[in-house]
């Protein structure tokens, strides 16, 4: 059985398709490639077959399908320009869906019927799967493998490189395409009575976290809590990945941004319908508040989304929790000092850097003194932005006083390096600022419009506006 595979084809972007060589399998396959040559001279109004050829194919960047019939007479290209493009759509539509019919994978029923040993089943699935680049291919790889029982159970048993193989297929289709393919399968194996597949449904999840989509999210969790399935630490920390809390941006440019309001209700809820009798279901639902690194994760995605008050609910619970009271000691963990880092002092820490981040300055302080925490246990960049907002103070001695005239320094210092000059000193006393040699390289940065802009929070417009940070909290937050 001879596949015609092409990664790079798009029913869309067919076009690309076409200009590339192509490696034919077949004579029949070849003359469905040399009509579509004709194309290109149809809308020149030329029916001369001859004058094209592969060359021709190739320096021409647009193509339209010939007509049925092309010996037609000369007065029936003369009709109205109307109809004529509307056959000529529906002409090329017919074509478009010819070449995808084509190009997605045939797949024989005999050999499954023909096999009975399930170890064989698995491996000839795994080979159809290999095949795939779309999908169309993986429907067409299931629809065929759940029509006896014994081979669906080897499908079954097939979730790892089934997920895999939808992951491959993001460079075909877009993320949100495929969250819905996978939404519904596992749906139609609900429905043939099938057990629902653990990875494709964890790694559903996250495919619902890239496509940027409210109802495709609900259904995934709501599927995870009705199957009674765990969210492991590793989807659940992906997950908040998926959302691009990156601070550069990366992630954006290929997913987009969650809305505020939307990415709230994920993760806050609710997205259950009470009166339906309906289990709570957002994201929230998922964390083991006994594992340090769920709320590491937790913590950070709500700072993100300047849910100060949620964090702050979080910070109750940590606060008053058996694990901080009984907490190990981090030896591992070694600041600057030397001192072991204890596991209490590392979430006290973590709290108060969020709040900050969060925006709420005066529930930073309030949890620093509730906390109990020596003010430099933490690091220099969380107090600089604590001196800052002194009007919520409420712990304060000489060593902090010390510590903003240090602060303010590091702040001249600051300006003064990303200006590209240097205050030099004289022996009286008084001194004089002197450019750097790469000072026209700094005021250049400086004066780009996005300098001063940072990525990774979320806010009600999905356009690119993207939020401004001083100099400071851009510090805090890398």
């Amino acid at each position: 059985m001879s596949l015609l595979r092409t990664p790079l084809l798009l029913p869309s972007n067919t076009c690309k398709y076409l200009i590339q060589s192509i490696k034919y399998q077949n004579s029949h396959q070849w003359l469905r490639y040399r009509s579509s040559a004709v194309i290109a001279s149809t809308l020149r109004g030329s029916t001369d077959l001859k004058a094209l050829d592969k060359n021709t194919l190739q320096t021409n960047s647009k193509f339209a399908i010939p007509p049925k019939d092309i010996d037609r007479p000369n007065g029936d290209l003369e009709m109205e320009p109307e109809s004529r493009l509307e056959e000529l759509r529906h002409e090329i539509q017919s074509k478009l869906r010819d070449i995808e019919e084509e190009l997605t994978i045939t797949i024989s029923r005999h050999l499954f019927r023909e096999l009975t040993q399930p170890w064989a089943l698995r491996r000839l699935i795994l080979q159809h799967l290999k095949a795939c680049s779309t999908v169309k291919d993986i429907y067409r790889v299931v629809a065929v493998a759940v029509q006896r029982r014994r081979s669906a159970l080897a499908l079954v048993q097939c979730d790892v490189p089934l997920s895999c193989v939808f992951h491959q297929a993001r460079g075909t289709t877009s993320d949100k395409r495929i969250a819905s393919a996978m939404i519904g399968l596992i749906s139609y194996l609900r429905i043939k009575g099938l057990p629902i597949l653990p990875a494709l449904l964890s790694s559903g999840v996250r495919f619902g976290a890239r496509s940027r989509s409210l109802q495709l999210m609900k259904r995934f969790l709501a599927e995870l809590k009705k199957s009674n399935i765990p969210m492991t630490l590793r989807v659940f920390r992906s997950t908040i990945a998926k959302f691009s809390v990156g601070t550069q941006g990366f992630g954006e440019i290929r997913n987009g941004r969650w809305k505020r309001s939307d990415l709230l209700t994920v993760l806050l809820g609710p997205l259950h319908d009470e009166s339906k009798g309906e289990v709570p279901c957002h994201l929230g639902t998922f964390i083991n508040r006994n594992d340090w690194r769920y709320l590491y994760g937790w913590v950070f995605i709500l700072a993100r989304c300047r849910a100060a008050d949620a964090i702050w609910h979080e910070w109750e619970l940590w606060r008053d929790s058996s694990q901080r009271r009984e907490g190990h000691w981090l030896t591992r963990a070694k600041p600057a000092g030397g001192n072991a880092l204890s596991f209490r002092v590392m979430g006290d820490t973590w709290f108060v850097r969020h709040l900050l981040i969060a925006g709420n300055q005066e529930m930073a302080w309030k949890c620093f003194e509730e906390s109990g925490l020596g003010f430099f246990k933490l690091s220099k960049q969380i107090r600089s932005v604590l001196l800052e907002n002194l009007e919520f103070a409420t712990v304060w001695n000489q060593n902090m006083k010390k510590e903003l005239l240090r602060k303010y320094k590091d702040d001249l210092e600051e300006i003064e390096s990303r200006l590209g000059i240097k205050w030099v000193r004289r022996r009286g006393g008084n001194g004089y600022h002197r450019p750097t040699p790469d000072m026209k390289l700094k005021l250049e940065q400086l004066a780009r419009s996005g300098y001063f802009k940072i990525h990774g929070f979320f806010n009600e417009s999905q356009s690119d506006s993207i939020e401004d940070q001083t100099v400071r909290k851009y510090k805090l937050i890398t």
